[in-house]
């Protein structure tokens, strides 16, 4: 009998907070979609999983459509994790009007 594993959650891969922010939440599933990857942890690096420049401009479109911040494609690259992208967006976010 082959045993089964459950794909990683958010919460088993951010040691220092085990509860994702709603915004770590998003941006993970923007990641899942565009990605085709169902695994992608709060950590992973999004070229380490594939993603490549076309894919950074869906998943930059589609952050500015559902959280509503543009963020830079050289900011992107710079910050290539859920978690550092959330940060930004948290951040963009709190000193919107």
């Amino acid at each position: 009998m082959a045993e089964t594993h459950d794909a990683p959650s958010l919460a088993a891969q951010s040691p220092e907070d085990q509860s994702p922010t709603a915004i770590e939440r998003a941006v993970c599933d923007i990641w899942v979609t565009i990605l085709q990857d169902p695994n992608v942890g709060i950590d992973d690096d999004f070229l380490s999983l594939g993603g490549d420049s076309l894919q950074a401009t869906l998943v930059l479109g589609q952050i500015a459509r559902t959280l509503g911040v543009n963020v830079p494609i050289s900011l992107f690259f710079g910050t290539c994790t859920v978690r550092t992208l959330a940060e930004y967006i948290d951040m963009a976010q709190s000193d919107m009007p």
